[in-house]
């Protein structure tokens, strides 16, 4: 990581300023931004407009996100333009300004009409900051990443606010606190009462759509990004798959859930892991803490592979007449979403899965 935005300028001026090609809407939030982004792309395309999607972080391959027309870019074209980025820049940028610069110029040889950008985290010194958004949107705000954005809501926020431009309309949403206190008339706020998490998502999105003055499309405001509350269903067992990772996230899904549930979640370094397990002790009917096969993955002493953790959990949530969250960092996800491809084959077994010499990590 490296927080520093002149550096971002400049890679920017060497490239031509790809990041002034096209029409921008800034997309900043501890949860829900993801969704909200991908609601906003598929609304200008309804709209016909050609639309770049970027978000982060991806599931499966890095393609996923950085994507024209709803498709990801091509791995051989996306290599090319890396390629051509280094040497034009004539720097080493970290691998978030990399996928930010590939986003930009991609979308810029594209001759996009929109892209919908999303803030890697936080926002003031984020690489996409560079940016000046036709709209800036923050989602909410909670706690994430605290050990860069600050201990409080407060902290947390001014770095949220700081994609904020003094002539760009802002929409703020339900849950953007402490934010609320602010007084423009560029500030649109979503306010109401919302059933779930995904209903709120949908309100910010279509607040945003008309302030761009686009007719929200009921199909558009549907879609959701994968492994948002995914529902799946093997051996008479529904599973659940979310990429909830903090304790206001855990609280939002298990309010929607509204069943007995046995969870099994892995979390990524850096996380607020004490304080989101509490969340999901109030209202887990058991939880298997594991840890994912990934560089970044936080592995608790004790604890097994999430392979082990996904094989018990399943078959105690088959036994008890649960369901079954598969839930944590995103990068837990490609593992999980192949163990559910192995179980939909019946290729799964304690064995396949490393034994029950690790015993899940059951709270």
């Amino acid at each position: 990581m490296n927080f520093d935005l002149n550096r971002m300028r400049r890679f920017d001026a060497a490239l031509g300023y790809p990041s002034q090609s096209f029409a921008a809407v800034h997309v900043a939030g501890t949860n829900g931004k993801g969704s909200v982004c991908t609601k906003i792309a598929k609304g200008l395309e309804y709209g016909g407009k050609k639309v770049g999607l970027f978000t982060s972080p991806h599931l499966f391959s890095f393609c996923e996100r950085v994507q024209f027309q709803g498709v990801p870019i091509e791995e051989a074209k996306a290599e090319a333009l890396l390629t051509e980025i280094r040497h034009r820049i004539g720097e080493e940028p970290t691998y978030f300004e990399a996928m930010t610069l590939l986003a930009f110029v991609y979308f810029s040889r594209e001759k996009v009409d929109w892209a919908v950008i999303e803030v890697g985290m936080g926002g003031r010194l984020d690489a996409t900051n560079v940016l000046h958004p036709r709209l800036c949107v923050i989602t909410s705000i909670g706690f994430d990443h605290t050990q860069f954005l600050g201990e409080t809501l407060l902290e947390i926020a001014r770095e949220k606010a700081g994609i904020i431009k003094s002539d760009t309309p802002l929409v703020l949403g339900p849950r953007a606190r402490p934010l609320e206190a602010f007084q423009s008339d560029r500030i649109h706020r979503v306010e109401g009462q919302f059933s779930h998490y995904e209903e709120e998502n949908q309100a910010v999105a279509r607040r945003a759509l008309e302030l761009l003055g686009f007719y929200p499309h009921p199909l558009a405001l549907e879609f959701l990004p994968p492994a948002r509350m995914q529902m799946f269903h093997r051996e008479g067992v529904e599973i659940c798959v979310d990429v909830a990772h903090n304790p206001s996230a855990f609280e939002r899904l298990f309010e929607r859930l509204k069943r007995p549930v046995r969870v099994v979640v892995a979390f990524s370094e850096g996380k607020l892991i004490h304080d989101s397990l509490e969340v999901i002790a109030r209202f887990a009917s058991g939880t298997h803490l594991c840890y994912a096969q990934h560089e970044r993955a936080h592995t608790p002493l004790g604890a097994p592979p999430m392979e082990v953790a996904l094989f018990e959990g399943f078959h105690l949530a088959k036994e008890r007449g649960e369901c079954l969250l598969i839930c944590g960092t995103f990068f837990m996800m490609e593992e999980a979403f192949a163990w559910l491809a192995k179980l939909e084959r019946g290729n799964v077994s304690l064995t396949a899965s490393g034994g029950d010499s690790h015993p899940s990590r059951s709270l």
